[in-house]
């Protein structure tokens, strides 16, 4: 927890706070946040002459680098930090540095400058008696001995480290043991040792994971350790390669789907379960309060970033006020949250469920039209899953850094119109379709619809828009054959969470709902000079997204559509979706806000009213509060599929949000759209599924290829962002 307070003497936050703001931001992934916190501090520590919090505040300099995969840079602020602790005599601070310094040669591959420096820290743990940091030098010492081929010695250190930290009771220091002796095994070509000991530390990694609260903290904590289960399915799949018949490919899917979007399967559970129905009403009341005041300061911080640059610095001390203020009320809410979990016997009494096995996925999530491909990116090589219900196979893909290029490539063509270079695109569309898809193909001939379960930058692509055959040279967009005009594309976050909605599928199926209930075209605070709410005072009416939902709610019978417009499209109306009665459909046609940093403050941007607690802003965190009982929620709006990247549990934003709400499939944007051809797209799209009574993935399908065959709107800018992610049913 952040302990802020404000430095009165010195205008400033404290040491202590800048110190814990940088640590919260490198959780973030927001390393330019946490790197200018910790500068802060190398700048106090220098003006008063504290070596020992310079010693610190260079340490956790090198440590973001780290993260950020800079080793040669991390390196430099290590030794900076070990000069300024042996200057002093702080020998604690020295091995921290010492220990520092193996990790960061490690990292950038030289194994040799690494050793020296690992010895030393075990030397000197024993020296002072740190068994914790002793039980880390010898882990490390066995990591880079088993990098250079010195299995007999690594494998001692594994085995002293491994006791030291099992006599200590520390699951970290232990994951770290068994996941050294798994690698190590695996090197030597032991592989049935290195299964049992990969599994081992994986049960410890989540035994560990289990005891953590919050869904930040679970996800941060995976996502930190999220490479070893990538190298676990690598090792798998190339077994699987070597030996078909083994039952490689099934434990290797199995180990994937227990690192993938975990948190989420968990905050799903919870909010299938009702876990909050019971719960003393006067603590919720308080915690609607505290959520509205955390979504006050958070668009008061968003605006002030607005002011950066004035020259009497007047932004910089308003933003550090207000970074006091939410940090405070976000612990004053999670302290609350822990209250809630504490008194409530639900929370106590639910199971969370296990992630599924292909078993599992075969039965309770697919039919016979449907084929499955999951995927998990690696840094060795990645690996897909192809699932009906009738069969499962592996293939090895290429690793990471070769599909960001290609993500990064197509993702240039798509995401603006006036790139018009049909080649270019298709080249690209057409190669990863060959890498991607194409191992598939067999299977994919007898399906109609496909699920996809993306990770890592796979979360950015629009499969639909990949292209089964080569294009000719002089091709239009309108000539090319995309993957979307054979099959309809779906997405999940996993396949355990398909399997959850899947099981919750019967009792929504039962409950009485009108159709739809739209919100477009709302009053943005650019249209009303001096008013802060409504969002940025940048953003711009969107006039077609009023046409958008006035055009869909004629394909409801009469009474069976609610449109709230302009001013009545209030955020404080959309609050009180409960009272309203339940929608099988939930439209909104607005401007989205999509932070990737700080995933919470992604909004919704919405009318706002007289209401003084309420500013048009729906963010992420107040949709988690929400009780939505619609079968489909639609995002149409600039980039709603986006948010914060994290490692293992994919895209975290508004998403997330709406299916914890309730909605079992959320239809996002992937990239910044246009007004008047989303209004388009989702004239089709209704009319297909309201109409035509066609299910939701064939309904968005029939869309995009009615988009493809006109003139004006063929190019993929205009089709492809929206996808449909959950139940596609």
């Amino acid at each position: 927890t952040l302990a802020l307070r404000v430095r009165e003497e010195a205008g400033m936050l404290t040491v202590d706070i800048l110190n814990h703001l940088g640590i919260t931001h490198r959780r973030l992934g927001d390393f330019e946040s946490a790197l200018k916190y910790y500068q802060e501090v190398v700048a106090l520590a220098t003006e008063a002459e504290d070596k020992e919090t310079l010693a610190g505040a260079l340490s956790n300099i090198g440590v973001v680098y780290l993260y950020a995969e800079r080793p040669d840079r991390a390196v430099r602020f290590f030794e900076r930090a070990r000069k300024q602790s042996d200057e002093i005599g702080d020998q604690q601070g020295a091995l921290n540095s010492v220990i520092n310094l193996a990790s960061g040669h490690f990292e950038a591959g030289d194994y040799e400058a690494a050793e020296p420096f690992t010895e030393e820290a075990i030397n000197l743990s024993r020296e002072l008696q740190d068994e914790l940091n002793e039980a880390t030098a010898l882990v490390a010492a066995a990591n880079v001995k088993t990098r250079l081929d010195r299995f007999e010695e690594a494998e001692a250190d594994y085995e002293s480290g491994l006791q030291l930290s099992l006599d200590l009771g520390v699951p970290d220091k232990i994951f770290a043991a068994m996941l050294g002796l798994g690698e190590l095994n695996e090197r030597r070509g032991r592989y049935d040792d290195a299964i049992v000991h990969y599994e081992r530390a994986f049960d410890v990694l989540e035994t560990a994971r289990g005891n953590l609260e919050t869904d930040e903290d679970k996800a941060g904590f995976l996502a930190q350790q999220r490479y070893a289960y990538e190298e676990y399915v690598h090792m798998l799949t190339k077994l699987h390669g070597a030996e078909p018949a083994g039952g490689h490919h099934e434990r290797a899917f199995q180990f994937a789907e227990r690192g993938k979007a975990r948190a989420f399967l968990d905050l799903l559970s919870e909010a299938l379960a009702d876990v909050k129905s019971g719960v003393d009403p006067t603590l919720l009341q308080r915690q609607d309060s505290l959520l509205q005041n955390i979504a006050s300061l958070r668009n008061d911080l968003v605006r002030a970033g607005s002011a950066d640059g004035r020259a009497d610095g007047s932004a910089d001390s308003l933003k550090a006020n207000l970074e006091s203020r939410l940090a405070e009320s976000q612990k004053t809410y999670a302290a609350l949250e822990r209250q809630l979990r504490a008194e409530n016997p639900r929370f106590a009494e639910l199971q969370y469920p296990r992630p599924s096995g292909i078993a599992e996925v075969q039965s309770n999530v697919l039919d016979e039209e449907v084929a499955l491909l999951q995927y998990s990116v690696g840094d060795s090589s990645s690996s897909m899953w192809i699932i009906t219900t009738e069969s499962a196979e592996l293939v090895s893909l290429p690793n990471r850094a070769a599909l960001r290029e290609q993500v990064e490539l197509i993702r240039f063509a798509l995401t603006d119109p006036t790139k018009d270079d049909v080649g270019l695109f298709a080249r690209s569309a057409y190669r990863l379709y060959e890498q991607l898809i194409a191992p598939a193909s067999a299977v994919l001939e007898e399906k109609r619809k496909l699920i996809i379960v993306p990770d890592d930058v796979l979360s950015y692509l629009p499969f639909e828009a990949l292209l089964t055959q080569a294009a000719e040279a002089d091709a239009e967009f309108s000539d090319l054959q995309y993957l979307v005009s054979s099959h309809a594309v779906s997405y999940a976050q996993s396949s355990s969470i398909l399997g959850q909605l899947a099981s919750n599928r019967a009792e929504r199926a039962t409950n009485e709902s009108r159709g739809l209930l739209a919100f477009g075209d709302p009053v943005f605070a650019s249209e009303i000079p001096g008013d802060s709410r409504g969002g940025p005072s940048d953003l711009q009416r969107l006039p077609y997204s009023g046409a958008e939902v006035q055009s869909i709610a004629t394909y409801f019978d009469e009474g069976d559509a609610d449109v709230f417009l302009r001013a009545d499209a209030t955020e404080e109306r959309l609050k009180s979706i409960e009272a309203m009665g339940s929608y099988r459909y939930l439209h909104l046609a607005t401007h989205g806000l999509v932070d990737d940093r700080r995933p919470d403050f992604s909004a919704v941007v919405l009318s706002s009213d007289d209401d003084p607690t309420e500013d048009g802003m729906l963010q992420a965190a107040e949709i988690f509060n929400l009780k939505i009982n619609a079968d489909l929620v639609v995002l149409s709006a600039c980039e709603t599929g986006l948010g914060r990247l994290v490692r293992g549990e994919g895209l975290v934003g508004l998403t997330r949000a709406f299916m914890y709400a309730g909605a079992p499939s959320v239809a996002v944007s992937l990239w910044a759209v246009a007004d008047e051809s989303t209004s388009n797209l989702m004239q089709h799209f209704y009319g297909n599924v309201v109409q035509a009574s066609t299910d939701k993935s064939d309904a968005m399908r029939l869309a995009k290829v009615a988009m493809i065959q006109s003139d004006e709107y063929a190019h993929p800018f205009h089709w492809a962002p929206f996808v449909l992610t959950g139940d596609w049913r």
